[in-house]
């Protein structure tokens, strides 16, 4: 006997689509009010979906306190792509499709999270059918996770959200851009939302457990090659790795064992937080735009430009990798910097601020 069956006809994406038709469930079609975390359609790693996930996860669990029904969902996007699991890191988050959230018949308090890089095109994304399911609702609110200023776009170009509702806010997630200048400049009520990860399962090494291997992100940047050239010339007996295509977990276990790490992007982000986080040291020159403030030019291991990391950080790597009491107190007090800003009961209260829609800046109209 013979079958007709063609396992090959069904593509990943087809599967997806209907595992996401068959487990979206009936307390989200009945549900008064629906909160949805928009992500990228790829199942992909990086700091920013990292973060969405954690707002998704953490919002479920303060749903006693807000009374939203909380959804993961890909962007609607003109090829369906999307997904239902991203394993790329640990999760228990079922990811389903935007267009699914016309199956939620109950809802009438839509809350709406988009990152900074989908708001110019998410309104033009959308079909008439979801539009008007939108416009709908008795009350809509969308709030833009602005988690890299240079992708939020200015306030023109994300002006047709307002035909979905008049309801639009921001989140920010660098105190560099936490402020009344870029509520006003973005006419956007404003509140503080820290990129969190959490790590607190992550065990740390201290100096003697540390190998000699230095990490580095797949940023571009003009002083990159200069700064991998030289360190491979002056310190040929550690390791160079760049952070491209693993997973989470394999970059935490990296982040643990090298005893350097190197942004050559933002600067305060992840390839510098989490290894500081795991008891490692992170290099980067400094940048306004996403530090805290310009005291961080006071530890060592922020340069102050990068021509200034590409003379030192040789130099620098030498120094304390030579002298472990001068590491691991470098290491303690960039640990308590850490602490400070990404405290799970800061960010907390900051997403239940979100969720509740308290925010900290109005623009002056």
């Amino acid at each position: 006997m013979t079958s007709d069956f063609d396992p090959n006809q069904f593509s990943d994406n087809v599967v997806f689509r209907l595992a996401q038709n068959r487990t979206f469930s009936l307390s989200f079609e009945t549900a008064r009010k629906i909160m949805i975390v928009v992500v990228p359609e790829h199942a992909t790693i990086s700091g920013g979906i990292l973060s969405f996930f954690t707002i998704a996860q953490t919002m479920k669990k303060l749903k006693k306190s807000h009374g939203y029904e909380v959804l993961t969902m890909t962007r609607f996007n003109p090829q369906e792509l999307t997904y239902i699991r991203n394993l790329n890191f640990v999760n228990s988050e079922t990811v389903y499709r935007f267009d699914q959230i016309t199956r939620c018949r109950g809802c009438q308090d839509m809350y709406i999270h988009v990152p900074e890089c989908f708001a110019a095109s998410f309104y033009d994304d959308l079909t008439a059918e979801l539009r008007d399911y939108i416009t709908s609702r008795e009350t809509v609110h969308i709030n833009i996770l602005n988690q890299n200023t240079e992708l939020m776009p200015e306030r023109e170009g994300f002006a047709d959200l307002y035909q979905l509702t008049d309801n639009i806010s921001q989140s920010v997630a660098h105190e560099a851009y936490f402020s009344q200048q870029h509520a006003d400049r973005y006419n956007l009520p404003t509140l503080f939302l820290p990129a969190y990860i959490d790590l607190g399962g992550t065990r740390r090494a201290d100096f003697d457990q540390k190998e000699k291997l230095i990490i580095y992100s797949p940023d571009e940047a003009a002083h990159r090659d200069a700064c991998l050239s030289k360190l491979r010339n002056e310190l040929p007996d550690f390791q160079l790795v760049e952070i491209r295509d693993i997973t989470f977990e394999n970059f935490v276990d990296l982040a643990t064992r090298c005893l350097f790490s190197i942004s050559f992007g933002e600067g305060f982000d992840g390839y510098v937080l989490h290894p500081i986080h795991q008891g490692s040291i992170g290099l980067t020159a400094y940048r306004e735009e996403f530090f805290p403030s310009r005291n961080f030019c006071e530890y060592p291991n922020i340069f102050e430009t990068p021509a200034k990391m590409v003379e030192d950080i040789a130099s620098f790597i030498r120094e304390y990798s030579a002298n472990r009491d001068a590491y691991e107190n470098l290491a303690s007090r960039l640990r308590g910097e850490y602490d400070r800003l990404y405290g799970i009961d800061r960010y907390v209260a900051c997403l239940t601020a979100l969720a509740q829609r308290k925010f900290d800046f109005y623009p002056h109209r």
